[in-house]
This record gives C-alpha cells, structure tokens and sequence, in this order.
C-alpha cells in the first residue's frame, strides 16, 4: 500500500535545488520528466520530475496546480503519491514549476501493446474493472480527468491487472484555481478519442462520464490494439464496427464475452452522453457479469418498443426506410427458418405458431416478432422472443428463450446477408425449445 504521506512545498524556485536528476524520460504535452534523486537524502530512492514545459503560459502554470490539487485530494493505491512540488506559487513566474511523486516502475498500456500485442480477452477485461475502479475514486473525490488514454495509465510491473493512473494535468475539481480557469473555447481531452462534449464551445467539459467513455475507448485499444479516434465515422460506424477492430475483435476465440462486449461498447460510443454508461461504477459491474459469465436478464416487450421508438425518431426518412425493410428481412428469415423445421417434421406432434405484434411511429411501421411452437395440448411456457436492432451501421439480431439472451448475428444494416450460419444459430433455438417441450411431456 502507498504511503498517504503529505507532499512538501518547499521555496524552490527550481526543481534542481533539491534534486538531481539521473536520467530524462519521454515528456507530454505539458512538461519534460526526468527520474531524479534528492540531494539530502532525506527521500530514498528513485523518484519521478515533470517540470512545466512551458513556463511562462499562464494557463499552463494554472494546469499544473490543478494537477497538484489533484494528487494532494487523491489517496488511492493506484495514484501516485505526490513528493514535493513547488506549484503552489503558480501565480509568481521566478518560481519554474515542477512536481515530484513516486516513480512506478512498469510500461505504459500503449508501449506494452506495441511491444507485447493486445491482451487476452479476460486479462483485458480485468484491467478494465481495475481502471474503472480508479476512476470511480477520483468522481468520488469530485475530480475528472479529462485524459484517460493507454500513454497514461502504467501497467505496474508488467501486470495489466495492477494499472496505475497517472497525468492529472487536464483534470479538473472543485480546486478555486480549477473554477476560475476557462477552457469554453478550448478543445480538452486528446486524440486518442475525441468526445464531442469536449470540443470548443462546448459547456459540459467536466462531466464524470467523459471519463467513463474514456474507459471504454481504452478497453476497446487494449483488445484489439486499434485506436477508436471518433464516436462515428464518416459511414457512421461506431469504432468497434471499423473494419480493421470488428476483424481483429472476431479473431477472438470466446464468443459470447465478445457479443457480451460489443453490446458494452454499443452503449458507450453512442454520441449522446445520455444514451452513454453513466457511471463508473455502472460499467464496472456490467464487465463483472461478462467475466463471471453471468446471464443478463431478458429486456421486456415494452423496453423493445422503446427502443424501436427512438430508432424511428432518430433516423433520417431514407435511414427509417432502409431500417424497416432490413427488419422485416430479418424477420422473414426467422420465419423461414421456422417453416422449414415444420416441413422436416421434427416434432409431429407439435404444432408451430408465429405471432407478429407491430406499433405506428411517426407513420411508419416498426416490428417485433415473438416466435413460439404450440402443442397439441397447451402452450410452451416461456416462449421465444427474437430482437432486431439497428445499432450504429449494423442489425443485431439476438433472442431469449428460459432467460438466456444469445446474440444470433450482425449483418451490415444497408445490405443484411444471412449465411447459413445464422439460420443454424436460429434453428438451434427452436430445436431446444421443442426438446424441452417432449421432455415435459415425458416426465
């Protein structure tokens, strides 16, 4: 554990009053770091220096105490604890800002992927709850980042379940010096991924769930090694459906944990930060059950019929056309699928029943299907429900049956194709169901 032990402010008005440096790292935007020792003796070891690059900019001498504020509030294992640093004299230009926390030994997410390929899927997903963990303490503390991207978070002894957070210079808390600083016409956060809550202009740059977003980006990069840039694309593609990541996300040998993960990510790149995960915490939680292989629970009938409300209302005219026609393929191929295990007559004492249930919106005709087989006798008790969304430039296509939801298939929402593959997948659902049912009757 990190000793919570309180920073010095000395009347240095230069880092090497009290330190000499051994040798010089990779600096950021903001500053030049070196690895230094103190001259006294009085703090062993090897430390970390991030001297302000520029300075003489007084937003810049601003965003280095905003920095240190940071650190001081945060006493967590995976921050570094904050040494010594002269920030607090940011108003006084004779006094050439610097700070020195502990130095944590271990790659940055970015050098370990370039150097070691991305994680394994679980080993990616753990880093990922251990992040979000971070983060969930800094919002508690009132403290966003802002810059959340793998050159700022440090694998800790090669570990990528020990991540450690670090690089604080774009965050922002409840600090005075933080309140009167003004960054409305400033772009924050990086090019890592670019949010659109922190471009120019913007008045909602200190939203905890940018950070949350953020999470999401970075787990995505540690998955595939692919940069998510953007929200969208130009073809409206959420950074997950890109080419170059969708391919490198298939060639992963767990299935449901990667459909588990691409329903996460459905929801984290969506633009609206109202439609995002809206907590750390949230997030968290939702990556918990995909580890542990959790079942989710079904959505209802009526969550589905909200959900094709705010497609419909959504969309373009063009874009409401070309979703209700690739529905209603999609449809048409579940039935056919059904129709033809009729015609095999698998099950002759069974009888198969389909019912289609349809709402209006905005004068256009939006559907869901719910498919069951029927006996002779009496009804199955649960039915199957078959869900057809539209998300981003893709169709999902998933179904419940018993409380289980399996995705089927995605298929590209402009020109759907269905394989063999996908009517296998819908076969099996209809085969266990009429397993079930000749099991009950024998019992």
């Amino acid at each position: 554990m990190i000793s919570s032990a309180a920073a010095t402010h000395p009347d240095a008005r230069r880092w090497d009053e009290n330190w000499t440096a051994i040798s010089s790292g990779e600096g950021g935007g903001q500053g030049d770091v070196k690895i230094v020792v103190r001259k006294d003796g009085n703090e062993s070891g090897e430390r970390f220096l991030k001297i302000l690059r520029h300075p003489n900019d007084p937003s810049r001498r601003q965003r280095m105490y905003r920095e240190v504020a940071s650190y001081q509030t945060l006493q967590h294992p995976a921050i570094p604890r904050l040494i010594e640093t002269n920030a607090e004299n940011f108003g006084d230009r004779d006094y050439k800002l610097y700070l020195v926390t502990e130095l944590v030994k271990g790659p940055t997410l970015d050098k370990y992927v370039e150097s070691h390929g991305p994680l394994p899927l679980l080993d990616a997903i753990k880093f990922a709850i251990a992040l979000l963990g971070i983060v969930e303490h800094c919002h508690q503390s009132e403290i966003v980042h802002r810059d959340i991207k793998p050159a700022n978070i440090i694998l800790r002894g090669l570990n990528p379940g020990d991540p450690v957070l670090v690089d604080f210079g774009l965050s922002f808390n409840d600090d005075k010096v933080a309140r009167d600083a003004t960054d409305l016409y400033e772009e924050v956060g990086n090019r890592f991924l670019r949010l659109p809550e922190l471009a120019p202009s913007s008045p909602i740059k200190r939203d905890l769930r940018s950070d949350v977003t953020f999470c999401s980006g970075v787990l995505l990069y540690a998955l595939t090694g692919e940069l998510p840039a953007v929200l969208a694309d130009g073809h409206g593609q959420l950074p997950h459906q890109v080419e170059t990541t969708s391919e490198r996300l298939s060639l992963i040998d767990d299935f449901w944990r990667v459909s588990q993960l691409k329903r996460v990510f459905d929801t984290a790149f969506q633009n609206s930060l109202t439609r995002r995960w809206q907590s750390a915490g949230e997030l968290r939680s939702e990556l918990q059950r995909i580890e542990t292989g959790a079942i989710e629970i079904p959505m209802t009938r009526k969550s589905l019929l909200e959900d094709v409300r705010a497609l419909q209302s959504s969309a373009s005219s063009k874009a409401k056309q070309q979703l209700l026609s690739s529905l209603e393929r999609a449809l048409r191929e579940i039935s056919d699928v059904m129709s033809s295990l009729e015609a095999q007559k698998i099950a002759p004492t069974l009888r198969p029943t389909q019912t289609a249930h349809e709402v209006r919106v905005e004068e256009r005709w939006a559907k869901t299907t719910l498919c069951f087989l029927m006996s002779a006798s009496s009804s199955i008790d649960p039915f199957i429900q078959f869900r057809v969304v539209a998300v981003g430039t893709e169709l999902v296509i998933s179904s419940t049956y018993a409380g289980d939801l399996s995705e089927l298939h995605r298929t590209p929402l402009d020109s759907p194709a269905f394989c063999p593959a996908f009517k296998e997948a819908v076969e099996r659902v209809f085969i266990q169901q009429i397993r079930d049912e000749l099991l009950s009757e024998q019992r």
